[in-house]
C-alpha cells in the first residue's frame, strides 16, 4: 500500500471511530462542551402532527407548571430518556406521573408528596426500569395535587416517541432529538425528583432555541 493511501484510510478510519464514540459518550462531554446548544425542530415533524394531537393542560395552574418540550412533542433515539418539567412556585402536596402509549394502557406511573421548591424536577426513565417501543408515540402527564385537599391543581401532558439515530447524525440537538439534547444537562438524585441543572447558560440556549421560557427558580 502507497504511504498516501495508508495515510488516507488511517484518517477515514479515525474519523468513523470518532464519530462512534462521540454518540455513545455524549451524556459524559456535553455539558463541559456544549456552549450555546441550539435545537433545530426534526424534519420528520413532531409526534402531535402525525396522531393530530398536541400538549394539553386543564384546571387553572396556581403554582405554574412548565412541561420542558417544544410544542407538539419531542424524539428520542434512547429507551429510556429524562423527561424534565418545572414548578414556579412552591408547592406543598403530590406530584404524579403518568407514562402511556396514545392508544393504549398506562405503562408506569408514580406519586412524589412533599414540600417542593420552586425549580426543575425530573424522571429518569432508566431509573423506573421503564423502556419505550421504537415507532410508538406515548403521553406523559405530570399531575399536581392539593396537599391539604388532594384536590387537582393542574394536569399537563406532553408527547414523546423513540426513533432511530439518523444516519447523518452530528449532535442530538442539530439533529431533532429534543430528550436525547435535555438529558445531558440533568442530574437526579432518585429516579423521580428535584433536578439539577449542569450548565446552566447551556440549558437557556437550549429552551430558548425551541422557544420555552426559563420562568422557574433553579
Amino acid at each position: 500500500m502507497k504511504p498516501r493511501h495508508a495515510i488516507g484510510l488511517l484518517l477515514v478510519c479515525g474519523a468513523v471511530a470518532l464519530a462512534g464514540w462521540r454518540w455513545a459518550d455524549r451524556a459524559a462531554r456535553l455539558p463541559q462542551g456544549a456552549g450555546l446548544i441550539a435545537f433545530v425542530p426534526p424534519e420528520m415533524g413532531v409526534p402531535a402532527s402525525r396522531i393530530g394531537a398536541g400538549s394539553r393542560s386543564i384546571t387553572f395552574d396556581k403554582i405554574g407548571l412548565h412541561l420542558m418540550v417544544p410544542e407538539g412533542g419531542g424524539l428520542t433515539a434512547q429507551p429510556a430518556p429524562i423527561l424534565l418539567w418545572k414548578l414556579d412556585s412552591a408547592l406543598d402536596g403530590r406530584v404524579s406521573l403518568d407514562l402511556r402509549p396514545v392508544s393504549g394502557a398506562r405503562i408506569y406511573t408514580t406519586t412524589l408528596r412533599g414540600d417542593f421548591a420552586p425549580g426543575y424536577m425530573g424522571a429518569d426513565l432508566a431509573g423506573a426500569d421503564v423502556a419505550l417501543e421504537p415507532g410508538t408515540i406515548y403521553q406523559w402527564t405530570v399531575k399536581l395535587s392539593d396537599g391539604d385537599y388532594g384536590g387537582v391543581i393542574t394536569t399537563k401532558t406532553q408527547l414523546i416517541e423513540r426513533i432511530s439515530p439518523p444516519a447523518d447524525m452530528v449532535s442530538a440537538a442539530e439533529s431533532g432529538l429534543w430528550y436525547d439534547a435535555v438529558g445531558p444537562l440533568v442530574v437526579l438524585d432518585q429516579p423521580i425528583g428535584p433536578a439539577t441543572i449542569t450548565d446552566a447558560k447551556a440549558m437557556d440556549a437550549l429552551l430558548g432555541s425551541a422557544g420555552l421560557t426559563d420562568q422557574a427558580g433553579r
